[in-house]
């Protein structure tokens, strides 16, 4: 079973009803942002960008391998979902409530979670399944670097020469 995925509005319309999703289209289209064109979507832009904060904090941490571009861990989509809830909120005017304060509450927790994961600590974050899409190329875990003697280096005024 695959480890990693990409977060889609069927996702999001977990937290959000249908009604409020509207109402943040409107909102974003309404305010004649024409960068998003046709073809684009300003929930799709919104997923995307948490897509990208949530798969920089697992990047963070040197021993965590990431998934396809666009993908995250699944352990982390429901803090993701939390963050686009809260995204989608700021930016409905209004349209978009919370009056226990509950979407607040998770947006932070998942902020919190997130600098734990950054940091190693929090969620184990898994490696790719065989059914995962291929890893992103670049994205090697850290090794250790052992010397084989002593190492000493020594570092003074002279070897900074052009700095």
């Amino acid at each position: 079973m695959a480890n990693w995925r990409r977060i889609t509005e069927a996702d999001v319309k977990t937290r959000i009803s249908g009604k409020e999703l509207a109402a943040f289209r409107n909102a974003a289209l309404g305010l004649g942002e024409g960068s998003f064109g046709a073809d684009s979507d300003p929930i799709e832009l919104v997923i995307d960008a948490v897509s990208d904060r949530v798969r920089g904090a697992v990047a963070q941490y040197p021993r965590n391998e990431l998934g396809a571009a666009g993908q995250v861990p699944k352990v982390l989509i429901d803090a993701a979902l939390a963050l686009i809830v809260m995204r989608v909120m700021s930016r409905a005017f209004g349209e978009i409530l919370d009056p226990s304060g509950q979407r607040k509450d998770d947006a932070t927790a998942a902020e919190l979670l997130l600098d734990k994961v950054s940091k190693g600590e929090g969620v184990a974050i898994p490696g790719l399944a065989e059914d995962d899409d291929e890893g992103e190329s670049g994205a090697v875990p850290a090794v250790p670097i052992e010397y084989e003697r002593d190492h000493c280096e020594t570092f003074d005024r002279s070897d900074q020469d052009g700095i």
